[in-house]
């Protein structure tokens, strides 16, 4: 929690009355918004609110207050102290931290302390840093670049699997130095024709924050030159000035320029005519690749609502990569999961892009992912309503309130069911088809229908069970499609188990040996194959799934390696292998098979029994009959 949130509940603690806002934001020195903005980010952290209010003004709910931990904002464990000691060393200004006090603070013992403080050299030592203990006062010891890129480390460390946000910052960072750079930022960007997404905006704030923390502290980069913020009245100049003045810093040059470059990268600027001209050949070229995509893929992604963002949003990716700037995405590995395919095309726009521009930087999986969240959140607008659930519902005539539900239905749904009609009697539910019935009261429905059963009211329970029901119907809908299609995909001839142990290249080898034997590829699909595995491992947890879209498919299929003793792929452990050989003028048929086949691998313990098969067959009977855990 930041200084000016605990602030915040202090103040609120030892008033005798309702505090305004107003008032909580003179003696905190912020604005009346970022009281409020305070207020929502202590709030979210507890399952009760602590700080409530009404018309007189703030108050602390002391029901809440009472079950609150003591130990908040004591580390708990030996990562937790090796997070809050590396924040106090590199971040809070001080030349070093004092042994004893530091025992204290985190209530161990001076033994263990130190004890721990040797194994925290760990996480520093890619960095070229060692933590260092001299007549009991505690330092980091490195130059400085190696000191920030650090501090990075441990704020995507702290971060953990969630994304990026303020909350994380503010924890991260003292002297609430995030929420003012994001002010600033909101100053300078909000009220400006510029385009930024929110994982941009907080990408720099961490990297303003960085500089800003280290600066108040006296640390500088190696550069004595004069800062180059100084001149020029462009946005990025104006920001930085804005970021000197606020916290009383000065750049040097060379943080100047890093810094010049890292707002350039992440926000779009319109301007004069030149910039309005290269945007004009980047965004004709952009036109011709989706033309391209089109042909080849089968996915149109060429409106404007879509080919304009995603335009801005390469040309600044290609500003990062030339500038070789970093950008975090902590939802790549999820996300990866979620839409492995969407990469393909992803590396298809990249190859074309980096090809035309000369562009030799290895990109990111971080940046990958960006492209791909693009690409999902377009083929989601693109979503055809015959892949959505169909809802039938059943609600007896009451002075509205049935039009009322269907609202709220359709509007916390829209992206997942068709209404096919709302019926007011049992009797008239079988004029109609449908997937799912909802209903006040339990009626009678086949087999092979669902009844979901909700109040007059529409809880938030009634909106969890809605949502189970239709996930399960949608996945029932995949899995029976695999059933369908899977002889067309999977055959004997492309079946194998193998007692060995490879590597990835040798598996992949074999396997499109065999395809080739079998007439189902030509001879330069092994290279395609591994081309997309090189740039996007396809490795998951007990299993992998390599693939190319090439024209060099003659006859798309499966052809699945079994491991009963496990071979290693990468890092990882895996008993299966499925290389699936795809024709790119059948792509929406594979995608269909490829997500219910993932569904299976990920949900089910389908690839534990795939361990046991000794026969084609038996494989066959085990993957159709799996069952997703619920």
């Amino acid at each position: 929690m930041s200084q000016k949130n605990e602030q915040l509940i202090r103040i609120l603690k030892q008033s005798a009355s309702h505090r305004t806002g107003k008032e909580l934001a003179a003696e905190l020195g912020v604005s009346a918004r970022t009281v409020i903005n305070y207020v929502n980010r202590i709030n979210e952290q507890r399952s009760e609110p602590l700080i409530l209010s009404d018309g007189a003004g703030y108050y602390i709910n002391r029901s809440a207050s009472e079950d609150a931990d003591e130990t908040d904002g004591i580390p708990q464990d030996r990562t937790q102290r090796m997070y809050y000691l590396l924040r106090l060393l590199l971040l809070s200004g001080e030349d070093g931290v004092n042994a004893f006090d530091l025992a204290d603070e985190l209530a161990v013992s001076y033994s263990l302390m130190k004890k721990e403080i040797t194994s925290f050299n760990s996480f520093l030592e890619p960095y070229g840093l060692r933590i260092r203990s001299r007549n009991n006062m505690i330092t980091v010891d490195g130059n400085e670049l190696s000191k920030r890129k650090a501090v990075t480390a441990i704020v995507q460390k702290y971060q953990g699997n969630v994304v990026l946000s303020m909350d994380i910052l503010e924890a991260c960072f003292p002297d609430d130095i995030p929420e003012k750079i994001l002010e600033i930022l909101q100053e300078y960007l909000d009220d400006r024709d510029v385009y930024i997404n929110d994982f941009s905006r907080l990408n720099m704030i961490l990297h303003l924050s960085i500089v800003v923390s280290r600066l108040s502290g006296g640390h500088s980069l190696d550069d004595s030159e004069i800062s180059s913020v100084q001149t020029g009245n462009d946005l990025p100049a104006e920001i930085l000035r804005k970021v000197e003045d606020t916290f009383d810093i000065r750049m040097n040059k060379t943080e100047a320029e890093q810094m010049d470059a890292l707002i350039r990268a992440h926000i779009h600027l319109s301007g004069g005519n030149a910039q309005d001209a290269e945007e004009e050949e980047l965004q004709s070229f952009m036109t011709s690749v989706m033309e391209e995509v089109r042909d080849l893929y089968y996915l149109d992604l060429t409106s404007p609502a879509f080919l304009i963002p995603f335009t801005l949003h390469i040309k600044n990716l290609m500003i990062r990569l030339r500038g070789n700037i970093n950008i975090d995405n902590p939802v790549k590995e999820t996300f990866r999961s979620a839409r492995p395919f969407l990469y393909d095309i992803a590396m298809y726009i990249m190859n074309a892009v980096s090809a035309h521009y000369g562009i030799h930087t290895v990109i990111s999986d971080n940046e990958f992912t960006f492209l791909v969240m693009h690409l999902a959140l377009e083929l989601e607008r693109q979503k055809q309503d015959s892949s959505n659930v169909r809802a039938l519902l059943c609600f007896p005539k009451y002075i509205g309130i049935e039009q009322e539900l269907r609202n709220k239905i359709c509007l916390h749904f829209e992206d997942q069911i068709n209404i096919v009609a709302m019926v007011h009697t049992a009797g008239e539910i079988f004029l109609y088809d449908y997937d799912i019935l909802i209903s006040f009261v339990r009626i009678d429905v086949p087999t092979t229908k669902k009844l979901v059963c909700i109040s007059p009211l529409m809880t938030q329970n009634d909106y969890s069970l809605l949502s189970e029901a239709i996930t399960e119907i949608q996945q029932e809908k995949l899995l029976q499609h695999f059933r369908n299609v899977f002889p067309v995909f999977f055959s004997k001839e492309n079946f194998r188990i193998s007692k060995g142990s490879y590597d990835k290249y040798e598996i992949i080898r074999i396997i499109c040996d065999n395809l080739k034997t079998n007439g189902c590829v030509k001879e330069g699909f092994e290279k395609l194959v591994i081309q997309r595995e090189d740039a996007i491992p396809t490795g998951y947890i007990n299993f992998a799934v390599p693939h190319a879209v090439s024209q060099d498919v003659m006859k798309q299929n499966v052809c699945v390696m079994i491991f009963p003793d496990g071979t290693k792929w990468d890092d990882k452990i895996i008993y299966c292998v499925m290389l699936m050989a795809v024709d790119p003028q059948a792509l929406d048929d594979f995608q269909a098979m490829y997500n219910a086949l993932l569904l299976i691998l990920m949900e089910s313990d389908g690839v534990e029994q795939f361990r046991k098969v000794k026969t084609f067959e038996e494989f066959r009977d085990v993957i159709l009959s799996c069952k997703i855990k619920r």
